[in-house]
């Protein structure tokens, strides 16, 4: 197990390996002294690495005429990022970076208040309204649609998204009691209520919705359209179960309580893997998937860790120390989980490897202060707060807005690194580029497309590979 402090200077970091996903100045430094000491193949892999725009800058420091790749393929995509024009690039990404996002004019608190639909094509939102009211909607993605399904006075502690159409939440019927409630565009349909709903917390699955109870160590388990089963934790040796999460894909779900971990199937029928904590772990405070095979907990004294499932049981991988953080979340793209700060309010974020702190990621500068977490798969990332240039801290915003941005969208992979791009990233960027137009790219951001889908297939063939400073 690995053990590093989480509140050193991030930045202090020799971590040469994560520079693709640092911030362009430090690129643009590095890429500086590649060229003065002349490791042109360093420079090289950098450019292949970074994203886009700063691959751009990167290549035009490569000195084409005495050095250049060792291959036709490299050095025909050398020349082409080298000749692209730095300001445009950057202007360009900007753009793509707005069109894959998008912006609600209302603010949300809370994780609670969003869930992202297993397939990805819609979310659930809670907002509140003037007057202590509340206002629940379902929304498409990557920007379709927008339907109202709740508009009133009632308090909800919860929601999930199962699909396009359905919206399950918790709410209270008040001081001693909640209600399991499906919403649909027009119709309410109350699935189940009692005091024991009271603090639970609900989501979505592949299956349809999972509610936990903090009362009782007890999951109702339920489809939008099927009747609701009530699934007995105490088996699994928990003792509440609504400290959940779900998997990347909707298939699994993780619960934790003072001293027991689980990973089981959407269903709740079956623990696949479990842990019991040591006791330098604490009360889990919150819990998040950090991948297919992978969990995050963070306890209420402080500290992250990381677990892998082995033969039945969840084996601690990477711990980190770290101040109380709740809302755990994932982003493999910016390759970072993070958590908010219970004392401050704020995000921090850790490398998904070995948890070590890192800085704001490149794609959020800007965000620090504003309340951050990602879907389940990490393939959207939501950010709440005041504008830039809005009202002073304390005093309510004119321009609070919540901004859903889709990492998947095509355009997003203008802003990300070319590492962090996968085959099926490649695929759907030559699937939009032989679109017809519309809906295929704007001339301006056409050649800047074609450069990262042919720069991250060559980077996926093992042409090149970035490992750090040489």
């Amino acid at each position: 197990m690995t053990a590093r402090d989480a509140r050193r200077d991030p930045a202090a970091r020799d971590d040469g390996a994560r520079l693709p996903w640092a911030t362009s100045r430090e690129i643009d430094r590095t890429a500086a002294r590649l060229a003065r000491t002349r490791a042109w193949p360093a420079l090289w892999a950098l450019a292949c690495s970074v994203p886009v725009a700063d691959a751009v800058r990167a290549a035009r420091r490569l000195r084409l005429g005495r050095w250049s790749p060792p291959d036709q393929y490299g050095r025909a995509l050398a020349e082409r990022l080298a000749t692209q024009d730095p300001r445009t690039a950057d202007r360009v990404t900007e753009d793509a970076w707005n069109d894959a996002s998008r912006v609600f004019p209302e603010a949300i608190a809370r994780a609670g208040q969003v869930s992202f639909a297993p397939d990805g094509g819609a979310m659930a939102l809670l907002f509140a309204t003037e007057g202590d009211g509340e206002r629940l909607v379902l929304a498409g993605l990557p920007g379709t649609g927008l339907s109202p399904v709740y508009s009133g006075t009632r308090r909800h502690e919860s929601v999930s998204c199962p699909g396009p159409r359905d919206l399950i939440a918790l709410r209270r019927t008040g001081a001693a009691g909640a209600e399991l409630v499906r919403y649909t565009s027009g119709t309410t349909r109350i699935l189940a209520d009692g005091t024991e709903l009271t603090g639970g917390r609900t989501v979505a699955t592949a299956h349809g919705f999972v509610a936990g109870l903090r009362t009782a160590p007890v999951a109702l388990t339920g489809t939008p359209a099927g009747p609701v089963e009530r699934s007995d934790l105490a088996p699994f040796g928990l003792g509440r179960g609504d400290l959940l999460a779900v998997g990347p894909t909707g298939g699994r779900l993780a619960f934790g309580d003072r001293a027991r971990l689980v990973v089981t199937d959407a269903r709740v029928s079956a623990v696949l893997a479990g842990a019991t904590l040591p006791g330098t772990h604490g009360d889990i405070l919150a819990l998040a998937f950090a991948g297919p095979q992978r969990l995050i907990t963070s306890g209420v004294r402080g500290g992250l860790s990381m677990w892998e499932p082995a033969g039945g049981r969840l084996l601690p991988v990477a711990r980190t120390d770290a101040a109380p953080l709740a809302e755990l979340f994932s982003v493999p793209a910016l390759r970072v989980v993070g958590g908010r700060s219970v004392e401050q309010g704020r995000p921090y974020f850790f490398d998904s490897t070995d948890l070590s702190a890192v800085p704001v990621p490149a794609a959020l500068t800007g965000a620090a202060g504003q309340w951050i977490t990602a879907s389940p798969d990490g393939g959207h990332l939501v950010r709440a707060g005041r504008a830039r240039g809005d009202a002073p801290t304390g005093q309510r915003s004119a321009r609070s807005a919540t901004t859903v941005h889709d990492l998947r969208h095509p355009s997003a992979a203008l802003r990300l690194p070319l590492a962090a791009l996968t085959p099926d990233d490649v695929r759907a960027l030559g699937a939009l580029l032989h679109a017809p137009r519309p809906p295929g790219p704007a001339s301006a951001r056409r050649p800047l497309l074609e450069l990262v889908r042919d720069c991250a297939a060559y980077l996926l063939d093992g042409h090149v590979r970035w490992s750090g400073p040489r």
